[in-house]
């Protein structure tokens, strides 16, 4: 009865539509990069999972704020490419480029591993398959864009939602 007590304790609406967010999150970009071919989702839904900040409050500034690194680590990442070409020590220093910008111009931990994530996925992916180049850095860039798009768009569903109804919690959990 104990765990039935916890478990009252922590489920409000907002858990239930995080769930249901992060499966029709990963659902859409599955069916979407799917239905294009070959395309595997497998970044857009790491991106989009990454991104997507449930809850209330603050929810959207920090849903735009990790969209705003994963762009600029796309950015970087393929600007280190195309500088140092595809070789095996482009990824730790582009890793420490990423580093140092997130250090000096956010002072959020979060922003930052989002930044040397997305650096890290589409540098360690381009290296993975060295003979395309950099179009498979740039399609990388697209699949992570898609997925940090979708999940600011699902987070404010989410703090509309969470606001709409107000986190309640479930009596039938707590009662004995």
């Amino acid at each position: 009865m104990e765990i039935l007590k916890k478990l009252g304790e922590r489920y409000v609406r907002g858990s239930w539509f995080d769930v249901v967010a992060v499966l029709a999150g990963s659902l859409v970009l599955g069916v979407g990069f799917w239905s294009l071919g070959r395309q595997d989702p497998m970044w857009a839904i790491i991106a989009f999972v990454l991104v997507y900040e449930p809850g209330e409050g603050e929810v959207l500034d920090h849903a735009l704020t990790r969209l705003c690194w994963t762009v600029i680590g796309s950015v970087l990442a393929v600007a280190a490419l195309t500088l140092g070409g595809v070789q095996k020590w482009v990824l730790p220093a582009s890793l420490a480029i990423a580093m140092m910008l997130g250090i000096f111009f956010t002072p959020s931990l979060a922003a930052r591993r989002v930044l040397l994530v997305t650096v890290a996925l589409i540098v360690g992916s381009t290296l993975m398959q060295p003979s395309s180049d950099l179009f498979i850095a740039i399609t990388r860039s697209v699949e992570v864009a898609v997925g940090s798009f979708l999940a600011v768009g699902v987070s404010a569903v989410s703090v509309r939602w969470v606001r709409r109804g107000g986190p309640r919690q479930r009596k039938r959990f707590l009662e004995k």
